[in-house]
């Protein structure tokens, strides 16, 4: 229909946070926006162990959009219960 972005196209705001291309995977720059940090801070939690579970696809990062999803579910949960973000 007239009006509506498709499915992976950006939103009309670029901070929109709850854009996330509808996509199983997902590049660094992707997650690193729908997390609100930059891609060198992804890329060094990524390194440490800290970051959503990823996968290399050829010489690329992909994080699949369910672990993504998950990941910010767990950190929701160690902010409501209190709980130290281990990153």
């Amino acid at each position: 229909p007239q009006g509506q972005n498709p499915p992976c196209a950006a939103p009309e705001s670029e901070k929109d946070m709850n854009y996330l291309p509808d996509r199983p995977f997902l590049v660094e720059k992707e997650v690193a926006q729908w997390l609100s940090i930059s891609p060198v801070l992804l890329r060094s939690w990524r390194l440490r162990g800290k970051a959503p579970k990823n996968l290399m696809m050829g010489r690329s990062i992909r994080y699949r959009r369910k672990d993504v999803e998950l990941f910010i579910a767990k950190i929701a949960d160690d902010i409501r219960f209190n709980r130290k973000i281990p990153l």
